[in-house]
């Protein structure tokens, strides 16, 4: 469960970042 738990955390990091490239990023 914990391999899952990081592979999705990878994916919704991935998710992230693949929006900051298309628009502004925002660092708080």
């Amino acid at each position: 469960l914990k391999v899952t738990n990081a592979v999705m955390e990878d994916l919704k990091f991935d998710v992230l970042w693949q929006r900051s490239q298309n628009q502004i990023p925002i660092i708080i």
